[in-house]
């Protein structure tokens, strides 16, 4: 998982991969925003044509304002371009990954049955 750059298009970045996990957060004041990056970043290891995007609040306030982030932490799941999954604050990020597992399959699924 690495962080936002300034000169970088979110939306560039999240329709340039297959899977984006974007995370919302401040890593100085907030414990399980380093937590979640950490365990984000071993889950999206193994995926190809997938990022894992932390995106600090404090340095990107208009973004964060932009896509509603009341509450931190705060993740995004995209699947090809789309919002899939959204969670913040108090929340299961096992069952997170494990539903956007079961939607991944589910989409290999469909794609097998086109050809």
């Amino acid at each position: 998982m690495r962080e936002l750059k300034h000169d970088e298009n979110l939306s560039d970045l999240i329709h340039s991969f297959e899977l984006c996990i974007i995370e919302y957060g401040d890593e100085k004041t907030c414990p399980p925003c380093t937590a979640l990056k950490r365990r984000i970043n071993e889950w999206i290891e193994p995926y190809e044509n997938a990022c894992g995007l932390f995106v600090s609040i404090n340095e990107f306030r208009e973004i964060s304002a932009q896509k509603g982030i009341l509450s931190i932490p705060c993740v995004e799941i995209y699947i090809d371009g789309r919002l899939a999954l959204k969670n913040a604050g108090y929340f299961s990020l096992d069952q997170m990954l494990s539903r956007t597992e079961e939607l991944l399959t589910f989409r290999q699924t469909e794609s097998d049955d086109k050809i």
